[in-house]
């Protein structure tokens, strides 16, 4: 009984020390998408900015009325980074936003056969801009590297230290003002899942308190 006890035993201390080696040659966590919004903006323009985890230059493709950004590698951080935006109640060229989880084999009919999406080859996620009726398809693009606090500092719990900032990649996509036939409504029905514009600098949204 001895014997097999410490045979066990040292079974076991192999087994996790297997397992610490595998998460140790895991590798680096691909980039992620921590945030997507949209907001209008002043003169009447508007924008569309996601926040993600390390420094990522998107693919672009226009197809009629569409707008394809491709983030190679990048995984959405949770699950409601994938809800599209409904963006037809705002003065702003842009119906919709949509985000699609893009597998190995990339995306030559991901969207379905009634729409002729992109070609774009690897794993990602692609972000589908949907242009109002009459609304050409044009836009400005930049990316910056901004610190953020990962918990404004009025969230804090009483005796809780600030964190140090993280190092996040912002992607701006600029829209000019509609025109005016573009900026009307076409179902009143529907309204925007969007809060109020929020005001610069752009903050992380605190994570949600463990029960």
């Amino acid at each position: 009984m001895r014997r097999s006890g410490k045979w066990l035993l040292g079974f076991g201390l192999l087994v996790l020390a297997a397992g610490e080696a595998v998460a140790k040659d895991a590798g680096p966590r691909p980039p992620a998408l921590d945030w997507i919004g949209f907001r209008p903006r002043e003169a009447g323009t508007s924008e569309l900015f996601m926040l993600v985890t390390q420094p990522v230059k998107p693919r672009e493709q226009v197809i009629g009325d569409r707008i394809y950004l491709m983030l190679d590698g990048v995984v959405p951080a949770k699950r409601n980074n994938t809800r599209s935006l409904d963006t037809r109640w705002f003065e702003t060229p842009v119906a919709a936003v949509t985000v699609k989880k893009i597998g190995k084999k990339g995306c030559t009919a991901c969207l379905g056969k009634k729409v002729a999406g992109p070609s774009m080859p690897g794993a990602g996620l692609l972000i589908t801009i949907i242009m109002k009726p009459k609304a050409a398809p044009s836009y400005t693009m930049g990316s910056e590297q901004s610190d953020l606090d990962p918990v404004p500092p009025h969230q804090l719990r009483p005796g809780e230290k600030p964190k140090a900032p993280v190092t996040r990649t912002l992607i701006r996509v600029g829209f000019e003002r509609p025109p005016a036939e573009a900026s009307a409504a076409t179902d009143d029905t529907v309204r925007p899942r969007l809060s109020e514009p929020e005001v610069e600098p752009i903050k992380i949204p605190p994570a949600p308190k463990s029960k």
